[in-house]
């Protein structure tokens, strides 16, 4: 890669099975697997895109949901330019489930970073109603965006 295009460290967050790993890999790839094997620690992807004519290259850390990696998230948020953080949102308790998520982390977060909520699996919630999540999206002061890395939708 020319190194006059400049770089950007993406971090994704979020418990075990939302969706991280599918995500990245629909983003990075174009496809996706039923039943991705579950991340352990991090997984780690460069991605070169164009934005607003521009390229950039993205290099995204896929880090793994389950509790005993929790304590990691701060060093791979370390010097990281964005964040996004994955709920499922078929599950009735995606905000709570946030609420001590973002809880373990939100002290360390570099002060520019750009902070995305990302409600996955809208695929299988199609009359899903957006308001808990674009109000904790609010609240935490984030964008917040509807995928599917089944159906591409939004990746």
């Amino acid at each position: 890669m020319d190194s006059d295009i400049p770089e950007f460290k993406v971090v994704t967050v979020g418990d075990s099975g939302v969706g991280k790993t599918s995500l990245v890999k629909r983003f990075s790839d174009g496809v996706f697997t039923e039943g991705a094997a579950t991340t352990i620690g991090a997984a780690y992807v460069k991605v070169d895109v164009v934005i607003a004519n521009s390229p950039i290259c993205l290099n995204i850390w896929d880090t793994a949901g389950q509790e005993r990696f929790q304590s990691l998230i701060p060093l791979y948020l370390r010097s990281a330019q964005a964040c996004i953080i994955v709920v499922d949102i078929s599950q009735k308790d995606a905000v709570s489930n946030l609420n001590v998520l973002f809880e373990n982390f939100k002290d360390i977060l570099p002060q520019d970073i750009c902070l995305v909520l990302a409600g996955n699996k809208k695929d299988l919630v199609p009359d899903y109603d957006p308001t808990p999540l674009l109000g904790w999206a609010d609240k935490n002061k984030m964008s917040c965006i509807f995928t599917s890395a089944k159906s591409a939708e939004k990746c």
